[in-house]
């Protein structure tokens, strides 16, 4: 572990960098090693997922949903509202989807996932620590959301944005696996 934890504000500024420097065909090579890591792994299960409809330079994930809704798997996408709430909603389609509040495509459907299945959720987040800890975009939606989720947590990553130990606040929620190009890791705990 490292002497001092990376502030939020600074694990921010090192993963932006990094994603802004990078370019689309390594990115593609990692997206493509990290959706390989997710069905060989923690996405073994039978029923689905719940994930995010990744942006330009997030950890893509339109290529699981492509493969989960292939193989006739369920899969549920965030919905959000202004007032700091979000759900799972259930997506079927590219054409079920709209701008959100803050302009991420959303399913539009009104079938929300019953957080009692506990589906494998896919986390997004800027960057992590090795216990799971996160810095997403500073709204809170996904902390919120996983307080109480009894599913399994995995937090998608691309390991330059992979750190030793991040800040954290009382609120914040680990996730319980970390996916990278480079494999699957257990949170530190």
């Amino acid at each position: 572990m490292a002497e001092k934890a990376v502030s939020k504000k600074e694990a921010r500024e090192l993963a932006r960098s990094y994603r802004q420097g990078l370019r689309s065909g390594p990115k593609n090579k990692m997206d493509t090693a990290i959706a390989r890591g997710f069905f060989e792994g923690a996405g073994g299960d039978e029923r689905g997922a719940a994930l995010y409809y990744s942006l330009p330079q997030e950890v893509d994930t339109r290529r699981i949903m492509r493969r989960l809704l292939a193989e006739g798997k369920r899969v549920y996408l965030p919905q959000t509202s202004p007032a700091g709430k979000m759900r799972m909603a259930r997506f079927e389609g590219s054409r079920q989807l709209a701008k959100g509040p803050y302009g991420i495509l959303e399913p539009t459907g009104s079938s929300v996932l019953d957080k009692r299945m506990a589906l494998p959720i896919l986390v997004p987040g800027l960057a992590f620590d090795r216990r799971g800890h996160r810095v997403g975009y500073g709204g809170g939606y996904y902390d919120r959301y996983l307080k109480n989720y009894p599913g399994l947590k995995v937090g998608l990553c691309y390991e330059a944005c992979l750190l030793d130990e991040i800040e954290v606040d009382p609120w914040d929620q680990p996730v319980d696996i970390l996916l990278t190009e480079r494999g699957e890791y257990a949170a530190e705990r």
